[in-house]
């Protein structure tokens, strides 16, 4: 993917812009002092961007460059068993003169996953069932961006006001024939405001989103008589025709608008944000002369909160969300027509809908997650912590006419702990996740097909049935480095985990991260 160089200058520009708590703003930001900050922060936590000046945030910022490997045996078959990244991230809290705050954010993430089939686009589960792929495995190229400016304004009266967009580019090249390329478009624009009443604070965002996915052709180095194209429209679904990338070409643009309301009441010493909201999202997926396969529509209904009680010696913090997600797709039965200019004797080419499937696919999410930190915390930093979560998620697809369905449980239950030593030069983080799964089940009117076989039993048997345990470990050290005098600390992380399944499959990683705080 081709980036301009005055678009990233642009994008490291604003993300050299962001901030934390009052009491560290005459001191060095470190790794405990920005862990505080982040621990206590309730607003820079939602994307409502008024909200950061109640915050308390200073400025302070963080750039680093990671690079990681993962290899996994336990996988779903879309996903790939073989993963290699270099990311570069940086983001800024940053007073912006007297009266605006500013966040800012830069991610570039580029990296090849390998051996991974039936689906060339990037999202592939629960969601747009419209998507297409070879049976053939292949590696994947991707190129990630990731870039956030958010402003907010310091009172006027009992009124904040904010502005935050999100942007997104992103790129996935297959290597092996068939050569797709799958470029992604996705951006948000979220307006803001709050009003504060004593210590209770109402706010209020609304936001538009919109994101394009396109595969403009697809292309083969080789000539294979035999190699299938497959599109898919839901569940075991999918139809393939041999030769069928030539000419391919696939769009899928979805508008999605949303508000949240928030509520917020802040102490010295106790704090807590309830935060509710919905969104709805409206997707067209268009192929050659407009063809239509169908239209997917999604709902999001979601609702989250963040305590925190502060002591002398603990910050306590809870944090819970509840969140459901329906979407259904119409699926369409059209025709080509050509029609032919007597005058000119140039052919127009539409295609005509003839029939519709109303809402044949459909897909509910159920999230929910809870968790407890304990930090062991003084004005400085965080000096250590131990803390408990929980995740449950529900997933159901359907398919109807003919009939078939999908269940899947799962609870996820996590133990983490860190400490600094040497003045919280040396970090240790530690971390431990147990997945439990539970009344799963899987239908299908025809499970002969290959996709029916390769995809949906393959991972029904071999991951969504299987519990796991996963267990990690981080290293970092921390050393300071003064520049005309100004302090600013450098890092170094070593970061791995390793999964164990109950079918004796394993997966593992590693990272290694050399960064700045400042």
């Amino acid at each position: 993917m081709n980036i301009d160089h005055k678009t990233l200058t642009l994008a490291l520009l604003a993300a050299s812009s962001t901030f934390l708590p009052a009491t560290l703003q005459a001191q060095t930001i470190d790794e405990s002092s920005y862990r505080l900050a982040d621990a206590a922060s309730l607003w820079s936590t939602t994307a409502n961007a008024a909200g950061l000046t109640l915050d308390f945030l200073v400025d302070r910022g963080v750039a680093m460059m990671e690079g990681s490997h993962e290899s996994r045996d336990f996988h779903r078959v879309q996903e790939g068993n073989q993963d290699n990244s270099l990311r570069f991230f940086t983001e800024r809290y940053q007073h912006l003169g007297r009266y605006l705050y500013g966040y800012g954010k830069f991610d570039f993430d580029m990296g090849r996953t390998k051996n991974r089939r039936w689906s060339d686009v990037r999202r592939t589960y629960n969601s747009d069932p419209f998507i297409s792929g070879s049976e053939v495995s292949g590696s994947y190229d991707r190129q990630d961006i990731s870039l956030t400016a958010a402003v907010g304004t310091t009172a006027f009266g009992p009124w904040r006001f904010g502005l935050r967009l999100d942007y997104q580019l992103g790129d996935l090249s297959r290597l092996r024939d068939p050569r797709s390329r799958s470029e992604m478009l996705d951006y948000r624009l979220t307006p803001s405001f709050t009003y504060s009443i004593g210590r209770s604070t109402l706010g209020l965002e609304g936001h538009y989103r919109r994101y394009k996915e396109k595969i403009p052709d697809i292309t083969t180095v080789q000539t294979d008589p035999n190699m299938k194209y497959y599109t898919m429209t839901g569940m075991e679904n999918a139809n393939g025709v041999v030769g069928g990338y030539n000419g391919y070409m696939r769009e899928y643009v979805n508008h999605e608008f949303g508000f949240r309301l928030s509520y917020a009441w802040q102490s010295p010493s106790w704090s807590s944000l309830t935060e509710a909201g919905i969104d709805r999202g409206s997707e067209g997926i268009y192929g050659t002369y407009k063809y239509q396969p169908g239209h997917y529509h999604v709902y999001r209904y979601a609702v989250a909160n963040k305590t925190t009680w502060r002591t002398p010696r603990w910050l306590h913090v809870v944090q819970a969300r509840l969140q459901y997600e329906e979407g259904y797709a119409d699926e369409y039965r059209q025709q080509l027509t050509i029609t032919t200019d007597s005058t000119t004797g140039y052919n127009t080419y539409k295609y005509v809908n003839q029939m519709t499937y109303n809402k044949r696919y459909r897909v509910r999410l159920l999230d929910a997650t809870l968790g407890y930190r304990l930090n062991s915390a003084s004005d400085h930093g965080i000096n250590g912590y131990i803390g408990v979560d929980g995740i449950l998620r529900s997933v159901h697809n359907e398919y109807h006419l003919p009939a078939s369905s999908f269940v899947h449980h799962y609870v996820d239950w996590g133990l983490a702990a860190g400490h600094g030593f040497f003045a919280n030069r040396f970090w240790v983080d530690a971390a431990f996740r147990l997945r439990q799964v539970f009344d799963n089940q899987l239908s299908l009117a025809d499970a002969t097909t290959p996709y029916a076989q390769q995809v949906w039993t393959a991972d029904y048997d071999d991951y969504y049935t299987v519990n796991s345990w996963r267990a990690g470990l981080a290293l970092t050290y921390q050393q300071p480095i003064t520049v005309k005098g100004h302090t600013s600390m450098w890092f170094v992380r070593l970061d791995g985990d390793y999964l164990h399944a109950a079918n004796s499959q394993h997966n593992s990683r590693a990272s290694l991260a050399i960064g700045l705080r400042f």
